[in-house]
């Protein structure tokens, strides 16, 4: 046997007890679901950064606006970052109450954004949501149970994509079913932390004393993940997962696929420049194996470390999409497979060098 084939099978092998640990850690911790009883009493600040939204804006105001939410509880900031297309003329048609302001970003990029409506925000809780996504009407319900209940300093709530209408988009879906997993698992683990901008919630005071994005405000990806691990540094156990489908946020996946590549290429930028030895552990096993398999297509035992990794992601993407109600996706999982294998050695290569990226 030769040490392409032993690197490959402990690869693959490793790649499967990853997956195996991952589904594991996520059983652990149980659903939640909103009583219908609960009566808040945490003042809330919605904050959303937008930027050139214009086709958006509209139907996430709306969503915002049904909240089934307590309105002198709640206040919703849109930080408008430069948009240069009328994302500002379509909410003025939309008659909105006192307690929803729009102001205008002082300094370019989201993180810029996100700081300057913190600083103005009066809740005591800060909810961030993207100017693309639209919830349910339980969604800040949702957050604050959990937070009232459990009293986390920071927390991650689920994205999921919706309306798939080709390849593409399912792949996508089913991949960041996947990723919605992987990122409660290892919050519920402790070993590792992400989150998604589009629906991650944070106490005013836990922003202001992590000192915000200080130290990465010059990476223009990542205000989720450069977040969540200075509040994990700060606050072990502080950071934790709603499991809560009420949480649920959904947002479009991206149509073509350049689009994608150039999404995918962004947040693997901002993985390579996390300080998370855990994640960076984990997600540089995933590439070595998917790298491995591309790169060594023929070798000894390759079609054994394909099983290993191919067993391993439907062994976790089964768990994902029964959870999320998305059984449907699996349909796609042979091709997502495939495409999947590709695009995270490509991906994983390109981000290394990359270093060109902007938010929008």
């Amino acid at each position: 046997m030769n040490t392409v084939s032993i690197l490959g099978l402990i690869l693959g092998l490793g790649y499967l007890v990853i997956t195996l640990l991952l589904k594991n850690k996520w059983q652990t911790f149980s659903a939640r679901q909103t009583p219908e009883y609960f009566l808040p009493k945490t003042s809330i600040s919605v904050l959303v950064a937008a930027k050139n939204e214009s086709e958006n804006i509209g139907s996430l105001v709306h969503h915002l606006l049904a909240q089934n939410y307590p309105k002198n509880l709640v206040e919703f900031i849109i930080v408008n970052d430069h948009s240069t297309d009328d994302t500002l003329a379509q909410i003025a048609k939309i008659n909105l109450p006192d307690n929803f302001h729009v102001i205008d970003a002082i300094s370019n990029g989201k993180k810029a954004a996100i700081t300057q409506g913190v600083a103005l925000a009066k809740g005591e809780l800060i909810v961030t949501t993207d100017a693309d996504c639209v919830m349910g009407a339980q969604w800040l319900q949702s957050i604050a149970w959990f937070y009232e209940t459990q009293q986390p300093k920071f927390m991650a709530s689920p994205v999921a994509f919706y309306r798939e209408e080709s390849f593409l988009e399912r792949f996508q879906s089913l991949d960041f079913l996947g990723m919605m997993l992987i990122t409660g698992a290892g919050i519920q683990w402790n070993k590792f932390y992400m989150a998604n901008g589009a629906n991650m919630a944070f106490l005013k005071s836990v922003f202001e004393s992590v000192n915000g994005y200080e130290g990465n405000q010059h990476i223009a990806s990542g205000d989720d993940m450069f977040l969540v691990n200075k509040v994990a540094q700060r606050f072990p156990k502080g950071v934790q997962f709603n499991k809560n489908l009420d949480a649920l946020v959904r947002t479009r996946a991206a149509t073509i696929w350049g689009r994608f590549f150039r999404q995918r290429i962004r947040w693997g930028s901002k993985n390579t420049a996390s300080e998370d030895k855990v994640l960076k552990i984990i997600l540089a096993w995933v590439f070595f194996t998917s790298f491995w398999l591309i790169l060594f297509v023929g070798a000894k035992y390759w079609v054994l470390v394909l099983l290993l990794k191919l067993v391993g992601d439907y062994v976790l993407l089964r768990e994902a999409s029964a959870y999320f109600g998305r059984k449907d996706l699996l349909r796609a999982f042979v091709p997502s497979f495939v495409v999947h294998t590709i695009y995270i050695a490509v991906i994983g290569l390109v981000s290394l060098f990359w270093n060109k990226v902007r938010w929008k």
